[in-house]
């Protein structure tokens, strides 16, 4: 729903409670070199609960290339 430097909103699709660390994985939209998929993983606690929707809190992030799905031979 909502991403800054330090943190995120989003909506859970499973019970989280507040001081909860998860793992978090984004696909990133713009790509490396224009040509090389990335996505942002994140360690992230979580800081409040309202209903599905969760305010998470940066412990760690880092951009981390996707495969695309291409077998060498």
């Amino acid at each position: 729903m909502d991403i800054s430097a330090s943190g995120a909103c989003l909506i859970a699709d499973g019970p989280l409670q507040r001081g909860d660390r998860i793992e978090v994985a984004v696909e990133w939209p713009p790509m490396l070199d224009g040509q090389v998929p990335l996505k942002l993983v994140t360690l992230s606690k979580v800081v409040w609960v309202k209903a599905d929707h969760v305010g998470l809190w940066f412990l760690r992030h880092e951009l981390k290339t996707r495969g695309t799905g291409l077998k060498l031979p």
